[in-house]
């Protein structure tokens, strides 16, 4: 059982747009103790929540007026804002449809209308489109057109195109991602073997804000969302959420699930995604198909602790959270090959790492195997001390 405080048992049942009545029973529960609101609310602005925390608090007694005017006010805002974002997606895919460029719309923009369907409960920060490789050119030159910048501090476009995924650009109200891929080819994301075009074959009509479009798949979403998530330490609940909200209020073929996971190479990902959304948040996944997923047990001892990091302030294990990748990775060989890279880093990572160079910079391919291992080894004993017998299951 995980061991959670009032508090985060009011953001875990609040991480939802329906409760059941097992989850009203525990809310109720928790909001008859004495809490510490600002710890509330200031874990519900970190983790994204905080509007569907008013959604759900509002009918809700025991909840101070104060706390809920400050969560009225968060949702109010989100909502005006995404409203703005909303608008300018529309003259973005719009043009791009002028112009002949296809276009999945992803993540929040696109699961905030159509799953959601509120656009104030899901806040996003940026826009994602995917766009096929091929118009990844006239993309970029129809955002240059409409007004948007590349900006180069944080996508460089040259390292970008040879090895990732994304291209980051500033707008007038909002941030656009443009992809052509959903997994970048670099560290351990690179021993994945997603295919783009069956994601773009399946990929379903969608009205997102005013215009006609299209999204993804729900398989082909669960699959984007828990390869995202490591990418991101597992952070935020609000990608839990998402998680969550497609499971609940699409119709998916889990045979599809796991048939790509394997063809993919993602089995891992997939688990970990699924099985930290069923723990945290309480999930209607067929427990065969977490078992079917499921890597090891030492595996899953050891990164299943990054559960404790989520609603953590320390974040012990995030430090470490790229070594604990190599487990994402199915085959043996290439975790080799990704334990090699990671301690033994190219010589400009180096630099960068120790903030050295010249000559010096080699010195340091003795200096950093040994503080890899040392602050790894501590670490992996204090997960192994505190989490090897204990399960944990919320709901």
């Amino acid at each position: 059982m995980l061991n959670l405080s009032p508090e985060d048992t009011v953001l875990l049942c609040c991480t939802r747009t329906s409760m059941n009545k097992t989850t009203i029973y525990k809310l109720k529960e928790a909001l008859s103790r004495r809490l510490n609101w600002n710890h509330i609310l200031e874990n519900a602005l970190q983790h994204g929540i905080a509007p569907l925390l008013y959604h759900n608090l509002s009918e809700m007694a025991d909840v101070p007026e104060e706390v809920m005017e400050h969560l009225r006010m968060q949702y109010n805002a989100n909502l005006a804002r995404n409203m703005l974002v909303y608008n300018e997606l529309s003259n973005v895919l719009n043009a791009f449809e002028h112009a002949g460029i296809e276009v999945v719309v992803l993540k929040g923009a696109a699961l905030a209308e159509t799953v959601y369907q509120d656009i104030g409960l899901r806040p996003f920060s940026d826009v994602d489109l995917l766009v096929r490789k091929k118009d990844l050119q006239r993309a970029k030159k129809k955002l240059v057109e409409l007004g948007y910048i590349l900006d180069e501090d944080v996508s460089p476009e040259r390292y970008n195109e040879d090895f990732g995924c994304d291209l980051y650009y500033a707008g007038k109200v909002n941030v656009l991602e443009i992809h052509w891929d959903i997994m970048r080819k670099t560290k351990s994301d690179r021993y994945a073997r997603i295919k783009i075009e069956h994601i773009w074959e399946r990929a379903v009509p969608a009205k997102i804000a005013g215009a006609d479009t299209r999204m993804m798949s729900p398989e082909d979403m669960l699959l984007h969302f828990c390869v995202h998530l490591p990418k991101h330490r597992y952070n935020r609940l609000i990608w839990l959420c998402d998680v969550l909200e497609v499971i609940e209020h699409t119709d998916i073929d889990w045979g599809y699930v796991l048939e790509s996971a394997k063809k993919y190479r993602t089995m891992a990902y997939m688990y970990y995604g699924l099985h930290f959304t069923d723990v945290l948040l309480g999930c209607d996944i067929p427990e065969k198909v977490l078992n079917a997923l499921k890597p090891h047990r030492p595996e899953i001892m050891v990164l299943s602790t990054v559960l404790k990091d989520v609603l953590s302030r320390e974040r012990k294990i995030m430090p470490i959270l790229n070594l604990m990748k190599l487990l994402l990775i199915d085959r043996f060989q290439d975790r080799v090959r990704y334990l090699c890279e990671y301690v033994f880093p190219p010589v400009d990572s180096l630099a960068r790492m120790y903030s050295v160079s010249g000559k010096k910079v080699y010195l340091y391919y003795f200096v950093h195997p040994v503080y890899v291992w040392l602050e790894t080894g501590k670490r992996l004993m204090a997960i192994v001390s505190s989490r090897a017998k204990k399960r944990y299951r919320w709901f």
